[in-house]
């Protein structure tokens, strides 16, 4: 319809708009039925019968001057419906309205409210350059194509509480003067706010952001959450600026990581975008203004692990350091992981000290009991008697776990005690060695001295797997406070 028989039909009210709209859907479906439709976007490629069909299914209000209440509620347009430039004095009720094609309200201005809750648009949604002086409500719309509202208006609250974006949703260089409300809304597709002018308060609470969330170069003069808010890929706040810190409490950021299904894909695993540490650390900035702690360290994590393959290449030690950091700590945010590992470690120290016992060192090719549990039923085996002390009184087992575990507490003053030499001559034996010369031993260190005149053993890979030991558990200890510490917020 030209834009005189839009207005006449408009003016005959709701029913006889909505009988003329059933009456073009069902003519539609004819052309599908008869295989005369082509679903195509691009008019050049359509069929004569879909030219006309859009052409008579058209609603044309361009650059309308609609004079007072606009009520458009429950409309149903079939077609296109062009609203570009037209003026609403007072308010313009689009409640439960569907826009079967493309919705166009370019450069339309509404001094009243403009109510669009429940509304569907199953085609794109132009609102780019439309001011919004009253309430925008877009409560619970839903936007199946793109929803541009590039460099849109709104002078008073602009809801868009629960709304559904399934294509792209563009708010770049929109500026919000009242509240935006974006609560619990889901974007399928990308979403674009960068440059946008938040000058009362934004909300995103509990929000969903499926693919691209751009905030890049953002003013926010007022409160501004992502609280609860969850992305599927790294939002872009650089270069955003906020009067107050944002609000950031149990927000998600899981990218998902899709199974390499090409060459391609494959690549893309070994070459990681390299603005991602950017946007990490942008996050990171607004925790540490926030004053989040716990999201200041998620941050901290996504940033290094962001480097790999890009700044951190595996050729450079922080690209192992990195790994190393994360597979024993979480990246300091673990307290639990390097006592874990710890643990392991004196176990696995246990048996390498048992298997250096001169019963066992013998027994195979290499000499070393690499695991408790392969310990004895290689011993047992071979000898019919149970793994005894060499010297003194105890059990090997146990003297090597002792042996371990005091090793392993290199905080706690335990190396030097007497028990280590009992442990050691359990293990290792009495040295029948004539006694050196007094006269020469005193020069030596005092660990020297003390386990000469204790005569023991100590094999020099026993000697190595200590020194090895105590590195590695200074290393975990240091891990399990720094967790401690960032758990606990110790300055």
């Amino acid at each position: 319809m030209n834009k005189q028989e839009s207005l006449a039909l408009y003016a005959h009210g709701k029913e006889a708009w909505n009988a003329w709209a059933e009456d073009m859907l069902a003519r539609r479906q004819a052309l599908q039925d008869a295989g005369k439709w082509s679903p195509r976007e691009d008019a050049g490629a359509w069929t004569t019968e879909t030219r006309d069909w859009h052409t008579a299914a058209a609603a044309d209000f361009a650059q309308t001057n609609f004079g007072a209440d606009a009520d458009l509620a429950d409309f149903v347009f079939p077609g296109a419906a062009k609203f570009d430039n037209a003026t609403f004095p007072g308010d313009a009720r689009f409640h439960r309205a569907t826009f079967s094609g493309g919705a166009v309200f370019y450069g339309a201005a509404f001094s009243g409210d403009a109510e669009f809750d429940d509304a569907t648009f199953t085609g794109g949604a132009r609102f780019n350059h439309a001011k919004f002086a009253g309430n925008a409500e877009f409560t619970n719309a839903t936007f199946a194509g793109d929803a541009d509202f590039d460099s849109a208006t709104f002078t008073d609250r602009a809801g868009f509480f629960e709304a559904t974006f399934a294509g792209m949703a563009e708010f770049s260089d929109a500026a919000f003067s009242g509240l935006a409300w974006f609560g619990i809304s889901t974007f399928s597709g990308d979403a674009k706010f960068d440059s946008t002018i938040f000058a009362g308060t934004a909300s995103f609470d509990d929000a969903t952001f499926d693919r691209g969330a751009i905030f890049r170069a953002i003013k926010s003069e007022r409160a501004f959450s992502i609280a609860d808010a969850h992305f599927h890929q790294v939002p872009d706040f650089i270069q955003a600026t906020f009067a107050a810190p944002p609000r950031l409490d149990d927000c998600r950021i899981e990218p998902r990581r899709n199974s390499p299904t090409s060459l391609a894909a494959v690549k893309a695993i070994f070459s990681a975008d390299p603005e991602l540490s950017a946007r990490w650390r942008a996050l990171k900035k607004l925790a540490i203004e926030a004053h989040d702690h716990d999201r200041e360290l998620a941050f901290f994590k996504g940033e290094l692990q962001s480097r790999r393959w890009t700044a951190d290449p595996p050729w450079r030690p922080m690209f192992w350091f990195g790994l190393f950091y994360e597979w024993l700590s979480d990246y300091g945010r673990s307290v639990f992981r390097p006592l874990a590992w710890w643990a392991v470690a004196i176990a696995l120290f246990a048996g390498l000290y048992v298997g250096e016992t001169p019963t066992l060192a013998g027994a195979g090719e290499s000499g070393i009991a690499w695991t408790l549990g392969e310990l004895a039923p290689a011993h047992f085996a071979a000898s019919p008697t149970p793994l005894t002390c060499e010297a003194g009184a105890g059990a090997p087992l146990w003297a090597a776990v002792d042996l371990s575990v005091r090793n392993a507490l290199i905080f706690a003053g335990t190396a030097s005690s007497a028990k280590m030499n009992q442990n050691y001559a359990c293990l290792y034996g009495i040295d029948t060695a004539p006694p050196p010369d007094p006269r020469t031993a005193g020069a030596a260190p005092t660990a020297m001295r003390l386990a000469t005149a204790l005569r023991v053993n100590i094999p020099y890979r026993v000697a190595l797997y200590t020194v090895l030991q105590s590195v590695i558990s200074a290393v975990l200890l240091f891990l399990f406070l720094l967790a401690v510490r960032n758990h606990f917020r110790i300055k």
